[in-house]
């Protein structure tokens, strides 16, 4: 008689089975809510760290042109062998040259050229604070961009504008490649630049 009026006013045998099932469907729930978030967390941290490396690029490539734009005479020049920003395909930082212009005076525009691509370019690869799996092509170009307004290596080699082309290892946007091809590489068939950035010196004409 006790066992049937606990079941009939909702006694304990009841709850128990009701309450282990709402413990499994909570849990459930929030495993569901916990995968969502660090799904967020992990886009949000590639995200972050691809905006970070947009900026750095940036800010290179700009200092760069201004330290051109503030020796006109030798960026001017279309032959590379007396230009020394001219860069066709930079892979690594050029060795170091003789003169340091940071700690001693540098005779020579040539010389200050030669110095501020191996300073740039040095930070520019550095593993720390540079760009990953970076490339380099500095030229002097009419058709920077595509037919569809896509930046491309290629240089025509004329105009009046110099072009600083900057490209590093970069996730794709692609969601299903894994592993290695999850990663856009500047010497894929289908490469393109980052960022294209035109330099203006004032003897060009």
């Amino acid at each position: 008689m006790r066992v049937r009026q606990q079941a009939h006013e909702g006694g304990p045998w009841p709850d128990a089975g009701s309450t282990l099932v709402e413990i499994l469907v909570s849990i459930i729930v929030m495993a569901i809510g916990i995968l969502g978030l660090v799904g967020l967390q992990i886009f949000t941290v590639r995200h972050l760290r691809e905006a970070r490396l947009q900026t750095t690029a940036m800010t290179l490539a700009t200092e760069l042109a201004e330290r051109m734009r503030g020796n006109p005479s030798v960026a001017a020049r279309r032959d590379p062998s007396s230009n020394p920003y001219l860069r066709p395909r930079l892979r690594a930082a050029p060795t170091k040259v003789a003169i340091d212009c940071a700690v001693a005076r540098c005779e020579t525009p040539e010389q200050l050229a030669t110095w501020d691509v191996v300073e740039w370019a040095g930070r520019l690869f550095s593993v720390e604070s540079g760009l990953p799996d970076a490339r380099v092509t500095i030229c002097f170009d009419e058709q920077p961009f595509d037919a569809d307004g896509l930046p491309i290596w290629h240089c025509t080699g004329t105009g009046d504008l110099l072009h600083i082309k900057l490209g590093w290892r970069r996730e794709s946007t692609d969601r299903s490649r894994t592993g290695a091809a999850a990663f856009d590489r500047v010497d894929d068939a289908d490469s393109r630049p980052a960022i294209s950035v035109p330099v203006l010196t004032g003897t060009m004409s």
